[in-house]
C-alpha cells in the first residue's frame, strides 16, 4: 500500500466532496451517514448519536436504526441457538443532539 503525504498545513484528506454527487440516492445516504456523529456500545445497547434537521434524513436514519435492530435480534437468536455464547446488547437506540 502506498502512503500519501498531505500538503503541509492540511489537517485532513477529503476523499470526495458530497456536493459533487448527482445521484439523489447517494446524496441521501451520504447525508444520513454524515448525520451520525458517534456510536457508543454499552452492556445493554448500541447507542447512535445523531444531529440532523431535515425531516427526510431523520426518517431515513430512523429506518436505518429499525433495520439495525432487526439484524441485532437475528444475530442474538442465531448466537444463542448455535453457540454457547451470548450477545448482551438487546437494543439499538438513537439519541438526537439537543
Amino acid at each position: 500500500m502506498k502512503s500519501v503525504r498531505l500538503p503541509e498545513g492540511t489537517e485532513r484528506l477529503i476523499l470526495y466532496d458530497i456536493n459533487i454527487l448527482k445521484d439523489t440516492f447517494q446524496i441521501k445516504e451520504n447525508r444520513k451517514l454524515y448525520a451520525i456523529k458517534s456510536m457508543k456500545m454499552t452492556e445493554e445497547a448500541f447507542i447512535l448519536y445523531a444531529d440532523e434537521d431535515d425531516p427526510k434524513i431523520i426518517e431515513s436514519i430512523e429506518g436505518m436504526v429499525e433495520e439495525m435492530q432487526r439484524k441485532l435480534d437475528y444475530c442474538r437468536d442465531v448466537i444463542s441457538k448455535r453457540t454457547k455464547f451470548t450477545l448482551s446488547q438487546k437494543k439499538v437506540l438513537l439519541r438526537w443532539k439537543t
